[in-house]
């Protein structure tokens, strides 16, 4: 059997079927991912040991055996396993129950007799997810020929950076994560960063106090091109973040995560200019609507106009009385006329009304994904309507996913005319509503049916109550009120297919109709369909 992976480079050649001819049933089928692209442990391999060398325990009323040795290891043990392990070149590893796992006790008899180290000399992608209780197991696959490394759960502390950097010094993509709120390990990681002038990409969850450092020492990478920085932990005393001019070459995309407005605004006026294709930005929840303005106005003079193509700018967290989001706020994002998903959220209420949705639409005609203003209120105000939806028809033909929180209260009419025909959306499938008020579900339904006659999921969010507030009364108040509007919108969501069959049923008819007063009518009309979809 011959197996591939992606980069379509022979990996596997006849291992597959050697092993289920030799363990029979013993061996269970899903641990031979190991040798296609993925595992989930080196079980697997170690099976190929001799049989007097190990056994398999089912523990009872759990979905998985316990692999464990019968005797002390030999270096003659390891031989068979390197027959194999030589072809394996993806490998996962994880320390919380599989079907598979190792017991305490083998972990001891490996770390007696090791493997050599040419175990996995193949090995190019390794994801070790909470290595800290299998030290031993991050130690085995590190070989010169991994080009990614991935540790999503907290970084080891017995594995330093610069072993790292030593065993496995063509890295093109790392992931780590710490949660140490010391900035003692930052330089080991900063000199591991800069040694590796292959990355590619890099993905770090750090404390703000190692931010400046961490960043410094990747700003010259020639080819780096992906960036995601993620904080764990804030340190008021933190310096100035400051970068060297023209940094970051290669950049294509960012996603900073938890930091302040002045991070990002900082990381992009370090270059004049960049082909930035995805950008996300989700600040900490403090900092001004001027350092919103000034973030807009450095996405605006430092990234591409042609090529920024999904931003989001997101606050994960409400601030009470915090500034709310408008349109004046947006207006440097005029530019960027190609892009296809945006989502954009302030601290607090939004001002975006159905005149600034028109806009944002006329800015973005090519948009696919729209999500704005923040879905959580502390107070009754939602400038939009379901009028919004029209401007979004007519000027965003490709828009099938669509976040607005709104009021839907007041139902435009609904009149059959050559207006409504040019109106007529058939690509919005998705529909977030927020915490939209509603009073008649069917003359909704009846109006979204119409306008969007494709609409598969309306999606209303609840009313998020605020836990310092300590009028009970009001409380019971919003939690009624959420439960009757989730209840109005579910009916809206019932009758949308309903509505959306009788339209169907009532064309079919029609169609058999005029077919029948008019020659050749049905091939006019699949000959216009046919146009109508290109």
């Amino acid at each position: 059997m011959l197996l591939r992976d992606g980069n379509d480079d022979l990996s596997v050649i006849g291992l597959i079927l050697p092993l289920k001819l030799e363990f029979g049933s013993g061996l269970e089928w899903p641990s031979v991912k190991l040798f296609m692209r993925e595992a989930q442990s080196l079980v697997p391999l170690l099976q190929l040991m001799p049989a007097d060398a190990w056994r398999m325990d089912r523990i009872s009323e759990r979905p998985f055996h316990v692999f464990g040795f019968t005797r002390p290891l030999t270096p003659l043990d390891w031989e068979p396993v390197l027959k194999r392990s030589v072809l394996v070149k993806y490998l996962e590893q994880y320390s919380y129950p599989i079907s598979i796992q190792l017991g305490e006790g083998s972990m001891e008899a490996i770390r007696l007799c090791p493997p050599p180290s040419t175990l996995l000399p193949r090995l190019r992608r390794l994801i070790t997810i909470n290595p800290s209780r299998l030290d031993i197991f991050f130690d085995i696959p590190l070989v010169s020929s991994v080009t990614t490394l991935i540790v999503p759960g907290e970084w080891p502390s017995s594995v330093g950076f610069a072993r790292v950097a030593a065993a496995c010094p063509a890295l093109e993509c790392f992931c780590c994560s710490s949660y140490d709120r010391t900035p003692s390990w930052a330089p080991e990681l900063a000199n591991a960063l800069a040694g590796w002038r292959a990355l590619t990409g890099v993905s770090l969850s750090i404390g703000e106090h190692s931010l400046p450092l961490v960043l410094s020492s990747m700003a010259y990478l020639p080819m780096l091109s992906s960036l995601t920085l993620c904080r764990t932990s804030i340190d008021v005393s933190q310096g100035n973040l400051t970068l060297p001019p023209e940094s970051f070459p290669s950049i294509q995309r960012l996603m900073l995560q938890g930091f302040k407005l002045s991070a990002a605004s900082t990381i992009l006026c370090s270059w004049s200019m960049r082909a930035i294709g995805m950008l996300t930005i989700e600040p900490a929840s403090n900092g001004s609507p001027e350092d919103f303005l000034h973030t807009m106005r450095c996405i605006r003079d430092h990234c591409d106009p042609l090529e920024l193509y999904e931003l989001t700018v997101v606050y994960k967290k409400r601030i009470i009385g915090g500034w709310p989001l408008c349109l004046d706020y947006l207006t440097s994002l005029s530019c960027f006329a190609n892009m296809e998903d945006v989502k954009i959220s302030g601290p607090a209420e939004s001002d975006i009304d159905d005149a600034a949705c028109a806009q944002l639409a006329k800015w973005w005609p090519n948009l696919d994904t729209l999500s704005i203003g923040s879905h959580v209120r502390h107070l009754d105000r939602r400038p939009c309507t379901l009028t919004a939806l029209t401007s979004l028809a007519t000027n965003c033909p490709h828009l099938s996913r669509l976040t607005l929180p709104m009021t839907a209260v007041v139902v435009p009419p609904v009149d059959i005319t050559a207006e409504l025909v040019e109106i007529r959306h058939n690509s919005l499938a998705y529909l977030n509503v927020g915490d939209a008020p509603i009073d008649d579900p069917a003359a909704v339904a009846l109006f979204l049916s119409a306008v969007v006659p494709n609409l598969v999921d309306v999606e209303y969010e609840g009313y998020d109550i605020n836990d310092d507030d300590d009028d009970e009364a009001a409380e019971d108040g919003r939690a009624w009120e959420t439960k009757e509007r989730e209840r109005k919108w579910a009916t809206v969501s019932d009758l949308l297919p309903l509505m959306r069959k009788k339209e169907m049923q009532m064309w079919d008819l029609s169609r058999v109709y005029y077919g029948s007063l008019l020659p050749g009518f049905d091939h006019s009309l699949i000959q216009a369909e046919g146009e109508s979809a290109l």
